[in-house]
């Protein structure tokens, strides 16, 4: 299979800019490359034909004072096949005698024009690969402008100046860039007559689109009927047998847009085309392009028989007999003409044709399920990882947890020397000087003891008549450190306890449901994405749709350009039909045949904010964390170690560090819970933490709290404040885990405000409310500040303070 971008964008490029020397060399080297512009492609001979004749029709056309400036826009505006414009203009200028022949000359004008200001363009040149006749809008009005002011020019130096010179004049010098101006919404949205004519894709749709984008959509739909109103128009002095080109072509386009976009731009096409020829039998037109788009489920036939219908009755209560057989002969032509275009395009094909698609589609769409089912083991993939970096984590704190303190080696040092001087020593003389002497100098041998290494006597530097004292010191040091250093030891390697393998067991069992779960086919999502393919307009395609939490969608059908899969149109069809925004889709292609796959992704956004000030000098026993795992969910914790100092700065940070490993996977919160607090409650200093834990999940918008002897907290939504308590008791501090879990209901633009015990115990206080409730804070980071400048004003605790603020947005 061959990868395709999944943001396909049309062909720009219509030959590179060659190096020019001089005005001259620029002017002749654009020239040339004008002339013998690529027209590459089996599609490239009916453009050609189609610009030779819409520019000769143009020509021909009247509009008003005599003028005819139709031409004269559209060769301002085109971006390509000028001259093909140019050869159909002057053809039909020509036709129109003597006056014509000015025209003719204004339509060659006004393409060399262009010519000059392209490539002369300094601008423009300094960008390599820039394309002919790609100069701005403005400049391509101000072209039109120029051939306008000469037409009038000439009429009223060849007439003198009269009423009708100057109405002529007018006309021409308004028309022509107004025109121009009109028609350059047909360019600007990067819409290719392949995409109207051969593809599926909704073209004309604004869906998904927004900003600019829109807008240039909008203008380009605008300049679709204004352009099919102009071709009308033209053809209506064209009659052959009392047969009418005009109605024929707004019948044509009326039949053909209701089959391939729809009832309503079917209506709208079939209105705007013949309004301009006769206002009494526009409302014809205009059903039969709603009628054949309403019925277009039906087949093509039946519904163009029911357009016609309706056609015919509009035009006999209009005019009668007259009336019928002024529409109904043209639309019987037009019939004749758009149904065999229907089989021409990709909307038509033969039940063969798509039973074969569908064949195909299903082998792509079962190879790429298969090999979606083998690579996917995400929970799994994360446990590993998570229980091994988990291992490390309780590994350190082991060691760290049977380490002896210097403050612990030094009483051990000063109890051996008490020791010693107590039963050792008795019936020496200067016994209390020299118990000082060596008791003064204690806290000079804790770097060595603390080393590892073993105490020699020389340590204490003492002098000659105390060295044997100071070598029995010694080894009563010696021998207490290595008696308490065996028991930390111990500790450190002492087998795990048996709950600590059925929560381990319990994790593995809840990634492997959970990735069970998740390639497991979705039934009734892969319903609502082939109605969703069908209402688009596809056929002969294959779909598979994986996964509750996260569903993964994987789609074949024939495309083999692409631009249909890739489409955004396509892609917000399916979003609105099963309801799930999607991730970006990645894109491959074999043959004919496309395949897309892509995943639900994140409904919303989260934004944190924390506050931190420690009471003391001590450092702060709150740890506070925010998170996003790789399974799109946030988590904000915030614990409290129990006590003060080293140890419950130690406690919060382990405590931390645990869970944002533990929940990197999809197993259970409260498993992982479990399996914690039997990790604290083994360690060998007695420890205790508080544990606030807020998780929302992305995807679903689904919400928790599980709290472990934590403060309330709070969801602020709009002027309301919602709080959020429990009754528990720290982890660590029973042997059961103590633990609420609380769902709670979000709505987008929900914020949710944590703190630990140091702000507020119980939540109430009046100064508290007023700091989470003003309008002046909004944002997470004001909220948190907010909240912690009225602790440190009104708290009356001395423990530390610590506030934690999320956001939860909608995406999109």
């Amino acid at each position: 299979m061959e990868r395709i971008r999944g943001d396909a964008a049309a062909d720009q490029s219509h030959g590179k800019r060659e190096s020019a020397n001089g005005f001259l060399g620029g002017i002749t080297a654009a020239l040339r490359r004008s002339i013998s512009g690529s027209r590459d492609g089996v599609e490239a001979p009916i453009y050609d034909a189609a610009v030779f004749i819409i520019a000769l029709i143009f020509a021909r056309c009247h509009v008003i004072f005599g003028a005819y400036p139709i031409a004269i826009g559209a060769i301002a505006v085109l971006p390509c096949r000028v001259w093909m414009a140019v050869f159909g203009a002057v053809t039909g200028s020509l036709t129109l005698g003597r006056s014509g022949v000015i025209y003719a000359m204004i339509c060659a004008i006004v393409a060399f024009l262009r010519i000059i200001i392209s490539a002369t363009d300094k601008k423009r040149s300094d960008q390599e690969g820039q394309a002919l006749f790609g100069e701005s809008i403005v400049l391509r009005m101000s072209c039109a402008l120029i051939g306008g002011f000469i037409a009038a020019l000439y009429e009223i130096l060849l007439n003198s100046l009269s009423l009708e010179s100057v109405l002529f004049g007018a006309a021409m010098i308004a028309l022509p860039p107004a025109i121009a101006f009109a028609l350059s919404g047909l360019f600007g949205a990067g819409v290719s007559p392949s995409a109207i004519f051969l593809d599926k894709s909704e073209v004309f749709s604004v869906r998904n689109l927004s900003g600019e984008e829109r807008n240039s959509m909008i203008f380009f739909r605008c300049s679709v009927l204004f352009g099919v109103f102009l071709i009308s128009i033209s053809l209506s002095a064209y009659e052959l047998f009392g047969i009418s080109a005009g109605f024929v072509f707004s019948a044509v386009s009326a039949l053909f847009t209701a089959r391939r976009f729809g009832a309503m731009p079917g209506g709208a096409v079939g209105f705007i085309s013949s309004v301009g020829l006769s206002g009494s039998y526009c409302g014809a037109f205009t059903l039969a392009g709603l009628l054949a788009g309403t019925l277009s489920s039906a087949g093509v036939i039946p519904s163009t028989l029911l357009g016609g219908v309706i056609l015919s009755v509009w035009g006999g209560y209009v005019g009668g007999a007259t009336g019928f057989l002024t529409v109904f002969p043209e639309y019987a032509i037009a019939a004749a003409i758009a149904i065999p275009l229907f089989k021409k395009t990709c909307l038509e094909r033969t039940p063969e044709e798509v039973a074969g698609a569908e064949e195909i589609a299903s082998d792509m769409v079962g190879t790429m399920a298969l090999s979606y089912k083998s690579r996917y083991v995400g929970a799994i993939d994360a446990l590993e990882a998570s229980l091994s970096s988990i291992s490390r984590v309780v590994g350190e704190v082991r060691l760290k947890d049977s380490e002896v303190g210097a403050d612990e080696l030094k009483r051990l040092a000063c109890e051996c020397i008490n020791r010693y001087f107590d039963t050792e020593t008795i019936g020496i003389s200067g016994i209390d000087e020299a118990r000082e002497t060596f008791l003064g100098r204690a806290e000079s041998i804790i770097p060595i003891l603390a080393s590892g290494k073993r105490l020699e006597r020389e340590a204490f530097g003492a002098p000659p008549n105390l060295t044997v004292i100071a070598g029995g010191i010694t080894e009563a040091i010696n021998l207490a450190v290595g008696i308490i250093s065996e028991d930390a030891y111990r500790e450190r390697t002492r087998d795990s306890s048996p709950e600590d393998f059925e929560y381990t067991a319990k994790l593995l069992g809840e990634a492997r449901m959970y990735d069970y779960s998740e390639k497991s086919a979705n039934e009734k999502l892969c319903v609502l994405a082939k109605d969703a393919l069908r209402g688009f307009g596809v056929s002969g395609f294959s779909v598979q749709v994986f996964g509750e939490r996260r569903p993964h969608l994987i789609i074949a059908m024939e495309d083999e350009s692409g631009s249909v899969i890739a489409s955004p149109a396509l892609k917000g069809a399916l979003e609105e039909g099963i309801g799930i925004r999607l991730d970006t889709p990645e894109f491959y292609r074999k043959g004919k045949m496309a395949l897309m796959e892509c995943s639900a992704a994140p409904r919303y956004a989260t934004t944190s904010a924390i506050s931190a000030s420690a009471m003391s000098d001590e450092p702060s026993g709150d740890t506070a964390r925010h998170f996003e795992s790789a399974e799109r969910r946030h988590f904000s914790l915030i614990s409290d170690g129990m006590g003060s100092g080293e140890e419950a700065v130690r406690t919060s940070a382990f405590v931390a560090e645990f869970l944002a490993r533990a929940l990197e996977f999809g197993g259970g919160t409260e498993t992982a819970l479990r399996l914690l607090n039997s990790t604290i409650k083994r360690r060998r200093k007695e420890c205790s933490a508080t544990i606030d834990l807020f998780s929302v999940d992305l995807v679903s918008g689904e919400a928790t709290f599980h709290k472990c002897g934590a403060a309330p907290s709070y969801i602020k939504r709009g002027d309301s404040l919602f709080r959020i308590r429990s009754k528990t008791s720290p982890i660590g501090l029973v042997s059961e885990l103590d633990a609420e879990r609380i769902r709670v209901d979000l709505e987008p633009g929900d914020t949710i405000i944590m703190f630990s015990d140091g702000i507020s115990s119980d939540g109430e206080a009046p100064w508290l409310l007023d700091a989470i409730s003003s309008k002046q804070s909004n944002t997470p980071e004001a909220i948190s500040n907010a909240v912690l400048s009225a602790a440190k004003r009104n708290a009356s605790s001395t423990d530390d303070l610590t506030v934690l603020v999320t956001r939860v947005d909608a995406i999109g």
